[in-house]
């Protein structure tokens, strides 16, 4: 492809040669991302208002996910609670952030909400 926008080619035909190239690419530039996902592939947006955020894991697939989901966030003095139901979600705090791991159902999303305790 030519121009400017190179990850089109991409967008049209995806593959795993060129996965491993925008990755190399974002790493030799230095850019970080904003959360970090390891396991099933989720799709992760992460909002923030005041002292608090919201992390929405989105699993697109037709089968379950079990997914590991790190969020940029200091450890100290926050709760993770799930949304829909109120209840404290179990976090592991690591020197990258707060790490979520859990299981969502086929087509369905998890919605985290962090907040000064």
């Amino acid at each position: 492809m030519l121009g400017s926008y190179v990850s089109g080619g991409y967008v049209s035909q995806p593959s795993e040669t060129g996965r491993r190239f925008f990755e190399g690419l974002l790493g030799w530039a230095g850019v970080r991302r904003p959360v970090g996902v390891s396991g099933d592939p989720v799709e992760v947006r992460l909002l923030e208002s005041g002292g608090e955020h919201l992390a929405f894991v989105f699993n697109h697939a037709a089968t379950p996910a079990a997914s590991s989901v790190t969020l940029p966030l200091p450890p100290e003095g926050r709760v993770v609670e799930e949304i829909s139901s109120g209840e404290a979600v179990e976090i592991e705090p690591t020197a990258e952030g707060l790490v979520w791991r859990g299981r969502i159902p086929p087509r369905d999303v998890r919605v985290l909400r962090v907040r000064p305790r």
